[in-house]
């Protein structure tokens, strides 16, 4: 349990487990820690028969008593739960309790269980021993297959577990041949066993133990096979006992429980032990040793008597059984038995004297040796018998090759077979002895199926071993090949089916044998070419049957000639129409190629002088025979084996090619075999195989061009017409026919362009682009072909289809035109796949059908691995903040089945499928990995989405399980490393960027209330729930950290891992104070993370790759491995710098009167700064970097030189940076490279080239990788530094360490010599460092704080604020802000942020120059100088009148403009106004200063202690009105809760607000009035833009925003009335300031005839244009603001019966009265008048000056300016009225009879809910008197608004299109409407 300090590899490691790190399918064990495993369960490894032993009274006694020791020798706890869960599993399986505690527990920290093992009650163990049954099960049949890997490793001395089997086998089995029998006795005693008395109640469960019992047996024969293989010898007594077994058992069909096997689960058990049985009775012959000369040993003393020839006895024994059963089954044995007989025949008749004992039974083996006629001995005998058709020997035979799982993988996968190792070596191994031993018992021309005998293929290891081995043994041998040369091409299959098989080119991927990932398997490797190049080599001799007539004279002989030949002799001359002869020549490739590409070829003949004729003859002439169905069958074999050796034959026939025959280089004619398709769907095959080989010609640099331009030209292949070609006759016969072999192989050929296309962009030359083009247009045909032509039918073969066309990686990306952008069609398929796959995958395998599902699992892999590279590659585009089209298809919830739980759900999630993919147990471990990294990049991707999306855990059906699944993962010591770190990586990012998932990781459950146990019971119930608690993630990383030293040496990537989760952790830890602070107290922490940090790193590795190696099955550098570590120790190190100075951090301030208490991380790590030598070694080694610049020079000009078309970003990693491994393949894929490279190794020089670059990226990885882990450890020591700054300035022998150290560093860095933009990163970088240790020993600070007799920071910071505002200057001038100086600009920023004075604050933190907020608003938070603000705003006189004499002479308060410019920089950032929201900063506004006058409405413009200025009190109220707008707006809907605060903060200064809305015409106006107004109604419009949608509205909102609504629209009426005479506003002017005053007084007197604004008059009065202007904008925004709060875009968009008529709230009348509420009349007045300044302004230049700046700070008042504000003033008024009136005519109370009269104008607004009737046409209500002037003025002004809208756009602002087209539409349709 956790509190235990003990582990036990019994528990942690299961058997499932033992056999995939002895089989090397997983990582992370060592020799030593493999021997320790095994030799923990060496007694159950023994014991065949009871691995888990049986009941005994002293295991049940330790149980009870609650602790037992295991066989490792570690004691452990048994609670009372665990007891009785224990004894109930005992009991169930009859095996020792101390077992079923390990299993138990094996169970429960591997598999899991669901949270409901609290009680004891009968359900419960029930509910248990049904869930551990098939873990035992799977447990029992993995003891016994735990051996086979260390039997074959001890025979293997290359085999990685050699060293492993070596030691640990002689342990396990001290009696080695007695294991082989107790393996023998066990098989028989499982064939004979009853079913357990308490299985018999259930037959469903009766027959799963009767299936359970025969995978035992199936696995102790797979045990036996291999115990016999090498390891124990094959002596007389044991071979008899195993022939025995098998005879007496019928091959293992004879079982007592047979009526249980009826089902196709149990027929295939009993088929495949029947085959193992044959390989082990053939097996335990030994026929390969039988065979060798001195193999056996006839002799009364034989040498070897462990060899069952040296037994008499024995071989008595076993002829009887051979020759005792007949059956067709053992015909093999049969067969085997028999070459025995004839070399023990052979021996015998080569002695002299035959030794007494084996005198009988060789006298046996002559039954009639007497009898002259009669002489044939048994072996010749039973050899005939053998080959009887009703032995049915090679029918036997290809049954096994074909259709059993021992052979064939796909058989495998198809039934889910039990065989642990499907088509192992060993297992052809013996049937090639055995196929060996036959032809040489009896040579192959008297075989009497000769052709059966061919069917057969090969791999490439026995391959080899026949053509360098075999091959020269003996004619025996190779008689069959022989043979079948002889006889070619007469008969032509034979010898091209054996080459074919011999190549050891495997299975085609259309053929049913082959596997579902055979396509995505990696290319063969050197040693395979080599073996087909064995393969291909030249036959001599072949034969044809030639007219006697076409003969000359000259060759009535016994010798002849033929054209182009040589000699050859007769084969047949008993005088026929017709001989036979045999050429003596050699069969190369291009003449097998020759006579066998093109069938219909006519074959020449006749003379060899000069001036002959030659004859031609037909194929049939010569005598080839073709089979009845055509010649399709020989073509496709002759293509099949063209496919296999393309390369060969190519070459071959361009070095001897016959200049007459042009037909060889053309390739097969799939036009003609289409049209013939229609005739005959027989040539499916045929068409496949063409399809193959143009396939494989594409993967020939040489050759590959002539298939672009033969695919280009035919229309066969995708071509445009549906109707014609190869998908009109072929793809629509497979869609009937359910088999998919010429679409798979069309899928494979258009993978092989695809990727060929990619692999040659480089060696297209730049002057031949034209053949990129034509590249492009193939495969887009392609493409398209692709997605509209293939339709499935079969399940299996639509999840291979789907695969194969999953587009290819992003970084593929030479064509542009494939990339394209996404649909939903392309999408949701993908998503769709993903999320019901569990629950098809559990309908497959409850169906049994485990080769469709094995595909389905490859579909998902290729899938996820998209979906992952897709959303990282969004992540690297620039401003893709927005979610795409796949982030949305994964957060909504798809329909489906059900997933991996018992539940079934309509919908799925698909963020919740990926989860449960991660602990997913039955589908490999590629999709839980890519699953994994899925979440992450999703994760990632979301975190920087705006606006923000819902968050993970909100996606998840049981988030605790799911989190308790994760953590199982990176707790458990031998799960899958790669698996392990990902998820590590997960939990990182998620406790950074998801609060809520955050903490279920840091507390392992949700929090729940902590309500006070009222009692003794509920507080025990308690205590145990707590105990059962899963492991937080934190535990885990806790628990890890014990074993620091381990993983150091061994495993660092995942200490980096660990580490890195447990500094974010910090990162977060006022979030997670309370779960923290027991770890921040845990002296054990603290010592080993400060053990860490001063763990030597030791010099760095050589990072400059000479040559690569194998490594993990992986071409790498020789470097990789040591770089890797050290740059992982140098993150460890960083990570655990980083969680010291974030825990100094989190300590909290002392009081101003108490000493700073120091953390007890500082306290660990402070003898480290008191320690000279230690501090220097640490910090030097902080200091260090390995960067060279040379290496990317050099390879930068080589590419330029010798791959012009290739840089390095083509090569950059898609991968996240946080998820790159360090090593060689870091930042730039070599994988990549290597497919571009592909087509560029012709020849030596160039081959030479792509190494030397494959060798210098290596190098450049190996070194950036060194570089990113030492700069994170150089940032991490500058981090601690600041923070340990009050601990370590006072203490004067660390100062002067420290001074010590800066003039080392400097010395150091003053003499760096390397250059460019890397470099100057990393020497910056190194530079903060010296600057953070003489900050320690003498800050800068001190100048502040007035340490100093000569300050300097009044200077430096005037200084900093200009060039900081000139780098803003440059920011808008992209040619001018070259890399440097941007590098230079942001080192300024950063160093200039930490000073936080507002003024060069502000200006640092604008996103043109500094994009991120992370920094300074870290700082911010790092000094909490928001809180602070808000506080000092509080506590602070924000009018000045405290110091009157003050006041006056600064003319604003000391601190209030400063606090509120601070507030105003930061809330104009989103990420800054979240926090501001956060603080308080409604409290603060509500409670300071000026709070009771701004609550009673009596804050002025002037006051009168400050004659002259704007009043203090006024300008801090207009701020916070501001700041809290901008609040509003950052935070739009996400934060309904700073809704209401700020409802609440209108509502208190309420009064004020309402006076300023109350403005009127004949009340005076000044600019702060105005300004004031301005902030007003731009709250309103940040409420009414944020406000909640209509289906949940906040009550105070929408409280608020009504009576908004009134005085908004009396404010309006005064506007337009002031708009409308611009001379009386201006005579309402009233200067405050003395500025003011003085621009009023130039002003020239207003014209009286100036009624309406005429803006030739306004520019000769520049203050009253600027006043205009403003109201103008003041309107506009008023508007916005009731468009918004009226919906009016809803309106416009939506269905009538959805729009808010409540809302209408505009009088549609024309009466315009300045005491009463905006008419519509109101509206189109006010338009009418901005229509016409607008039309004044289009014809204008846009940068002619209207009015002269006002001030310094004011900038001119151009025409653009006033064009703009005019437009948007227009359309807000046409959108708003037009609104407006539509709402109102759809009101159903609405009687036009209420406005004959204008007079009559109501005073209130019904605000009741429209009903859903639709409303009547305007006609009807005009007709029942209601006038339509109002709309046909409005549609009027619309159309002459229309020109002049259109003539103002602004292309440069954005500034575009034609609003009123839509509103004319709109009155149309709602308005205009005339009765039909």
């Amino acid at each position: 349990m956790p509190g235990e300090p003990s582990r036990s590899t019994l528990i942690d490691v299961t058997n499932q487990q033992l056999h995939s790190f002895l089989s090397g399918r997983l990582e992370g064990s060592s020799p030593d820690q493999l021997c320790d495993i095994i030799s923990a369960r060496s007694l159950q490894l023994r014991n065949v028969a009871k691995p888990y032993g049986r009941p005994t009274p002293a295991s049940r006694k330790a149980v009870e008593a609650g602790s037992v020791t295991l066989t490792d020798g570690v004691v452990l706890q048994v609670d009372e739960v665990e007891r009785e869960f224990t004894l109930a599993i005992s009991a169930r399986f009859g095996i020792d309790e101390i077992q079923a505690f390990v299993l138990l527990r094996s169970f429960l920290y591997n598999e899991g269980l669901s949270n409901n093992g609290g009680s004891t009650d009968k359900g419960v163990v029930d509910e248990l021993i049904a869930a551990i049954t098939p873990f035992y099960y799977s447990e029992r049949l993995f003891v016994l297959r735990a051996l086979i890997p260390l039997f074959r490793a001890h025979e293997n001395t290359g085999d990685s577990i050699h060293a492993v089997a070596t030691k640990c086998l002689p342990r396990i089995l001290q009696d080695s041949r007695q294991f082989a029998l107790d393996l023998i006795t066990e098989y028989l005693h499982k064939t004979e066993m009853d079913i357990p008395e308490v299985l018999h109640a259930d037959a469903r469960i009766a027959s799963r133990w009767a299936k359970q019992n025969m995978k035992e047996q199936l696995v102790t024969l797979e045990v036996l096979f291999w115990t016999v293989w090498g390891y124990v010898p094959c002596d007389g007594p044991l071979v008899v006992r195993i022939f025995e077994a098998a005879y007496n058992t019928n091959l293992g069909s004879s079982q007592k429980n047979s009526t249980l096997l009826l089902d196709d689960e149990g027929n295939q058990l009993q088929h495949d032990c029947a085959a193992l049985w044959i390989l082990v009775t053939v097996e335990v012959l030994e026929l390969e040793r039988v065979a060798e000369d001195g193999g056996i040993e006839i002799s009364a003393t034989p040498s070897d008597k462990t060899f069952y020839p040296s037994s008499p006895e024995s071989l008595r024994r076993i002829h009887e059984i051979v020759t005792s059963n007949l059956s067709s089954q053992h015909a093999c044995t049969h067969l085997a038995w028999a070459f025995v007989l004839s070399r023990l025949t052979s021996k015998a008749g080569q002695l002299k004297e035959t030794p007494e004992s084996y005198r009988g039974f060789l006298d046996s083996l002559h039954p009639h040796h007497n009898r002259s006629k009669e002489r044939e001995p048994s072996h010749v005998l039973m050899a005939r018998a053998a080959f009887s058709p009703e032995a049915g020997l090679f029918k036997l035979l290809l049954t096994l090759l074909t259709t059993s799982p021992l052979f064939v993988t796909s058989v495998a996968w198809k039934t889910g077979s039990t065989v642990t190792d499907p088509n192992a070596i060993a297992f052809r191994s013996v049937l090639k002895g055995f196929v060996i031993a036959m032809v040489e018992l009896v040579p192959v021309e008297l075989i009497p199926d000769f052709d059966s005998l061919v069917e057969c293929q090969s791999i490439a290891g026995i391959c080899r071993q026949f053509w360098q081995s075999d091959w020269r043994q003996g004619l025996a041998r190779r008689a069959i090949f022989d043979v079948a040369r002889t006889r070619f091409p007469i008969h032509f299959r034979p010898l091209i089916r054996l080459l074919r098989a011999m190549t050891a080119s495997g299975f085609i991927d259309t053929d049913p044998l082959s596997t579902a990932a055979s396509s995505s398997q990696p290319p063969a490797d050197e040693s395979d070419d080599g073996d087909r190049e064995i393969c291909s080599r030249h036959l001599p001799t072949f034969s044809l049957v030639i007219p006697l007539a076409s003969c000359t004279a000259q060759a009535a002989g016994p010798s002849f000639a033929y054209t182009n030949l040589r000699s050859g002799r007769l084969l047949s001359g008993d005088g026929g129409d017709h001989i036979a002869v045999g050429w003596k020549v050699y069969v190369t490739r291009r003449r097998m190629y020759t006579g066998t590409v093109d069938l219909y070829q006519d074959v020449a003949f006749g003379r060899t002088g000069p001036g002959s004729i030659p004859l031609t003859l037909r194929l049939e002439d010569v005598g080839m025979e073709i089979d009845e169905g055509g010649d399709e069958a020989l073509a496709t074999d002759a293509l099949d084996l063209i496919r296999s050796l393309a390369e060969e034959l190519l070459e071959s026939l361009e070095s001897g090619g016959d200049p007459n025959n042009s037909s060889d280089n053309q390739p097969p004619d799939l036009e003609a075999l289409s049209r013939s398709q229609a005739r005959s769907f027989s040539r499916t095959q045929l068409i496949t195989s063409a399809m193959s080989v143009l396939s494989a010609l594409l993967s020939l640099p040489k050759y590959s061009l002539r298939v672009w331009l033969y695919i280009r030209s035919t229309s066969v292949l995708f071509g445009p017409s549906r109707t014609s070609g190869f998908a009109a006759v072929a793809l629509p016969a497979e869609r009937i026919s359910g088999h998919y072999t010429m679409t798979l192989a069309l899928l494979n050929l258009v993978q092989q362009l695809l990727h060929e296309a990619f692999a040659s962009v480089l060696t297209i030359p730049l002057d031949n682009q034209r053949l990129k083009q034509v590249k492009e247009e193939v495969l887009l045909r392609a493409a398209v072909f692709v997605h509209g032509e293939i339709w499935y039918a079969q399940l299996g073969d639509r999840f291979e289809i789907g695969r194969r066309q999953s587009p290819p990686a992003l970084g593929d990306r030479p064509f542009p035109a494939l990339s394209q952008a996404a649909t939903t069609s392309t999408i949701n398929p993908l998503v769709s796949s993903i999320a019901v796959a569990p629950h098809i995958l559990s309908t497959l395998y409850a169906s049994r059908r485990y080769g469709d599902a094995r595909r389905l699992i490859y579909l998902l892999e290729s899938h996820l691995s998209l979906t992952r590279l897709v959303l990282s590659y969004k992540q690297s585009i620039p401003y893709s903040s927005k979610p795409c089209l796949l982030e949305q298809a994964l957060c909504a919830r798809v329909a489906g089945g059900a997933g991996f739980t018992d539940s079934t759900r309509s919908r799925i999630d698909p963020v919740d499928v990926l989860a449960n993919y991660v602990k997913g147990r039955d589908i490999g471990t590629a999709v839980p990995l890519e699953s994994i990294r899925v979440l992450y990049a999703l994760c990632a991707s979301l975190s920087v989405t705006q606006p923000s999306p819902a968050t993970i855990i909100g996606h998840l059906s049981n988030p605790e399980a799911t989190v308790a699944s994760f953590v199982r993962i990176v707790q458990h010591p031998y799960e899958d490393l790669a698996l392990r770190n990902a998820v590590w990586n997960f939990i990182a990012l998620a406790v950074d960027k998801e609060p809520a998932l955050a903490n279920l990781f840091v507390t392992g459950q949700f929090r729940i209330p902590n309500n006070k146990i009222k009692s003794k019971e509920n507080a025990k119930s308690q205590g145990e729930d707590d105990s059962k608690k899963h492991m937080s993630a934190l535990e885990v990383a806790n628990e890890t950290l014990t074993r620091w030293t381990d993983l150091w040496e061994a495993n660092p990537q995942l200490l980096a891992s660990v580490f890195r989760f447990i500094y974010v952790v910090w990162q977060h830890g006022l979030e997670h104070k309370n779960l923290i602070d027991t770890t921040r107290g845990n002296d054990e922490f603290w010592t080993n993370v400060v053990a860490v940090v001063k763990e030597e790193l030791g010099p760095d590795p050589d990072y400059e790759t000479e040559t690569f190696i194998i490594l993990d099955d992986e071409r790498r550098s020789s470097l990789h491995e040591a770089v890797s570590v050290q740059s992982y120790r140098n993150m460890v190190k960083s990570y655990a710098v980083r969680v010291i100075g974030q825990d100094i951090f989190l300590q909290p301030q002392p009081r101003s009167c108490e000493p700073a208490k120091k953390p007890l991380s500082y306290s660990k790590l402070a003898p480290s700064f008191k320690s000279e030598d230690q501090l220097n070694e640490l910090i030097l080694e902080a200091k260090s970097t390995s960067y060279d610049p040379s290496l990317s020079d050099k390879l930068g000009a080589q590419l330029q030189q010798d791959f012009p078309g290739l840089s390095l970003t083509h090569l950059q990693s898609q991968d996240l940076s946080d998820e790159r491994q360090f090593g060689d393949d870091f930042m730039f894929s070599i994988a990549l490279l290597r497919s571009r490279m592909q087509q560029c190794l012709s020849g030596d020089d160039r081959a030479n080239a792509v190494e030397e670059v494959e060798k210098r990226i290596a190098s450049l990885n190996l070194n950036l990788s060194l570089t990113y882990a030492q700069t994170a450890l150089t940032e991490s020591w500058q981090f601690l530094l600041h923070q340990v700054l009050p601990f370590v300035r006072p203490v004067p022998e660390i100062r002067s360490n420290l001074l010590s150290l800066s003039a080392t560093i400097s010395g150091d860095l003053a003499l760096e010599k390397r250059s460019g933009d890397m470099m100057a990163k990393l020497h910056g970088t190194r530079l903060n460092l010296l600057l953070s240790i003489l900050e320690v020993a003498q800050p800068p600070s001190q100048s502040f704080l007035g340490q100093l007799s000569v300050p300097f920071h009044q200077i430096l910071l005037q200084v900093i604020y200009f060039c900081v505002r000139q780098c803003r200057n440059l920011a808008r001038r992209p040619k001018v802000l070259t890399a440097s100086r941007r590098i230079a600009i942001s080192g300024l920023v950063d160093a200039t942020l930490p000073l936080l004075l507002v003024a060069v604050f502000e200006q640092c933190t604008r996103p043109d120059i500094n994009v991120s907020s992370v920094t300074w608003l870290t700082r911010c938070q790092e000094t909490d100088v928001i809180k602070s603000s808000l506080e000092l705003l509080t506590r602070t006189d924000v009018i000045g009148l405290t110091d009157l004499p003050l006041l006056r002479t600064r003319r604003q308060p000391l601190y209030a403009p400063h606090i509120l410019l601070f507030h105003m920089a930061v809330v104009s950032i989103s990420s800054g106004a979240e926090r501001f929201a956060s603080e308080g900063i409604i409290s603060a506004y509500s409670n300071n200063g000026i709070s009771l006058a701004a609550s009673s409405g009596q804050i002025d413009v002037v006051l009168p202690e400050l004659p002259g200025e704007r009043s203090p009190a006024h300008k801090t109220y207009c701020s916070m009105i501001a700041i809290v707008s901008a609040i509003v707006s950052a935070l739009k809907r996400q934060h309904h809760f700073f809704d209401a605060e700020a409802c609440g903060f209108v509502q208190l200064y309420g009064k004020q607000i309402i006076r300023a809305l109350s403005w009127s015409v004949g009340d005076p106006i000044t600019l702060p009035l105005l300004e004031e107004m301005e902030q007003v109604v731009g709250l309103f419009y940040a409420l009414a833009e944020s406000a909640p949608p209509t289906a949940s509205p906040n009550p105070a909102v929408v409280k608020v925003l009504r009576v908004f609504t009134t005085h908004a629209l009396m404010l309006l009426q005064q506007l337009n009335y002031a708009l409308t005479h611009p001379n009386h506003i201006a005579s309402l002017l009233e200067p405050v300031t003395a500025e003011e005053r003085a621009l009023l007084e130039k002003e020239p007197t207003a014209a009286s005839s100036l009624l309406s604004v005429d803006m030739a008059d306004l520019q000769k009065h520049p203050l009253t244009a600027r006043l205009v202007h403003r109201l103008f904008r003041l309107s506009s925004s008023v508007v916005s603001t009731l468009i918004s709060i009226s919906r009016a875009y809803d309106v416009l968009l939506g269905e009538q019966e959805e729009w808010p008529v409540q809302e209408a709230v505009v009088v549609p009348h024309s009466k315009v009265v300045p005491g009463e509420p905006a008419s519509l009349g109101t509206l189109l007045e006010l338009a009418n008048c901005t229509l016409d300044v607008l039309r004044h302004l289009v014809d204008r230049p846009a940068g002619q000056a209207i009015a002269p700046p006002a001030s310094l700070k004011d900038t001119p008042l151009d025409v653009q300016e006033g064009m703009l504000t005019a437009r948007k003033t227009v359309e807000a008024l046409l959108v708003y009225a037009a609104t407006q009136l539509a709402m109102w005519l759809s009101k159903p109370e609405f009687d036009a009879a209420e406005m004959d009269s204008e007079d009559h104008i109501p005073q209130t607004m019904d605000m009741r809910e429209s009903s859903k009737r639709p409303s009547r046409a305007l006609t009807d209500r005009i007709r029942r008197g209601m006038p339509g002037e109002m709309a046909t003025d409005l549609e009027k002004l619309l159309k002459q608004a229309k020109p002049i809208l259109q003539k103002s756009v602004d292309d440069n602002r954005n500034v575009k299109g034609d609003l009123t087209q839509v509103l004319l539409r709109f009155m149309s349709e709602w308005v205009m409407t005339t009765p039909s």
